[in-house]
């Protein structure tokens, strides 16, 4: 049987996280609506989601890096008790918030050559406050990297009230914009006094805010890389990708499509988030300690998968404009708003049983490490996407995602051919 003796506990992580998912998510969930309400599609809110956008992809990256590379390694070095090695933990630490320092360079490049050499397609209103702000979004980077590791600690010991704290910077974004909500500079610095709380609170919670550690953290002592980590980095960015195609194409666009784009995506970026944080955070430790090949079972378990999509898709699609409507349409946010939005939204649905069955197997071959096989997988739905949009006369809004779509259904018989292998080789070795 696919789950075996890990049921239960498979079962306990899946409900912790559902939990605590659901109340994270809430707060997040109020912060778009009062947005939407608060500024509509104006150039305040394009200018905060241009910036925020790139930092979050980027973020994003490294999270899931930092989940895949550094859970396997916290398993090596925890004892019969759950507690993680303080050595490992200090070396982890100081090597992680180095990352986040070098990635802090990199986006403050690409934000400098980007508005300064007029890389970037923007409005001219949309450019000025966005360029205001992009400086606080770099320098509170290396302790966004910093929640993910400490994040990372709790999840191997099954804490997951760390996915509640993950919606700490929205909870104080949407404090701040309801009291500041004129002022330029309001969305930027709360979000940024959101991570760093969220930061210390972290340290709180892996009891790291003792003088014993502090003075073993500036001693400065790196965890070593191995070339996993470089490997996992490309895979992640290469996951990515597609979401910076869409965000930089999207920005050349006329004013307000940014905005569309964005309020479009975060109500998708609901049923996915959810879906790959289900999937990632208890999962991943069940095909870690399990020695499971691909069988029946499992591909059972994948085909339903799909087809749990395909009832979850089919409904947002058949209610998306009461979606919108119920989520956003008030305040600056207007009927037009909603138009543009759940007509976008739409096309957003028929991606969730595809994006569904493609974390099932990137997870569980992440467990194997059979890296090679994501690598492969995330090529094909990145070279079929950007084809599509090379061959194309005149790129609109929705090609965007109907480019992703064609990568994902493509990227699906790729996943099939492997199954097959994979399922193969295993009814071979047990005749």
């Amino acid at each position: 049987m696919l789950l075996g003796g890990y049921k239960t506990r498979l079962v306990k992580n899946i409900l912790l996280v559902a939990f605590f998912l659901f109340f994270g998510k809430l707060i997040s969930l109020a912060r778009e609506i009062y947005f939407s309400y608060r500024y509509g599609s104006n150039y305040i809110v394009e200018s905060f989601f241009f910036n925020f956008n790139i930092i979050n992809l980027i973020g994003g990256i490294l999270l899931n890096t930092i989940i895949f590379y550094l859970v396997p390694l916290v398993y090596k070095n925890k004892d019969e008790e759950s507690k993680i090695n303080e050595d490992f933990i200090i070396k982890t630490f100081n090597l992680f918030f180095c990352i986040g320092l070098v990635f802090q360079i990199i986006i403050f490049l690409v934000f400098y050559l980007g508005f300064n050499f007029n890389f970037f397609s923007l409005s001219s209103d949309v450019k000025e406050i966005a360029q205001k702000n992009y400086l606080i979004f770099c320098f509170v980077f290396p302790f966004l990297t910093m929640t993910y590791t400490l994040t990372s600690f709790l999840t191997t010991r099954n804490k997951h009230i760390s996915l509640f704290y993950e919606s700490i910077p929205s909870f104080i974004m949407l404090i701040a914009v309801i009291s500041f909500h004129s002022n330029i500079y309001i969305l930027s610095t709360s979000f940024s006094f959101g991570v760093l709380l969220q930061f210390i609170i972290l340290l709180f919670h892996n009891n790291m805010v003792r003088v014993s550690i502090i003075k073993k953290i500036l001693s400065f002592k790196i965890l070593d890389l191995n070339r996993i980590f470089f490997i996992i980095l490309i895979i992640q960015i290469l996951f990515a990708s597609p979401n910076f195609v869409d965000h930089f194409l999207v920005s050349s666009f006329p004013q307000k499509s940014l905005a569309h784009f964005t309020y479009a995506n975060k109500i998708y970026s609901i049923v996915y988030t959810i879906v790959f944080i289900l999937v990632s955070r208890t999962l991943i430790t069940f095909f870690l300690d399990s020695n499971n090949e691909i069988t029946k079972s499992f591909i059972f378990y994948v085909l339903i998968s799909f087809g749990v999509g395909v009832i979850i898709s089919t409904l947002l699609y058949l209610f998306s404009s009461e979606i919108t409507l119920l989520l956003f349409q008030r305040g600056s946010f207007s009927s037009m708003d909603t138009l543009f939005v759940s007509d976008l939204f739409r096309y957003f649905t028929f991606l969730v049983p595809f994006y569904l069955v493609k974390i099932i197997f990137i997870t569980y071959f992440y467990g194997k490490r059979e890296l090679d096989i994501i690598f492969k997988l995330l090529a094909t739905i990145l070279l079929s996407k950007c084809l599509f949009l090379v061959l194309l006369d005149k790129v609109v809004i929705s090609d965007l995602i109907v480019s992703t779509l064609i990568g994902f259904i493509i990227g699906s018989f790729y996943i099939a051919s492997t199954l097959k292998i994979k399922y193969k080789n295993h009814t071979l070795k047990i005749k």
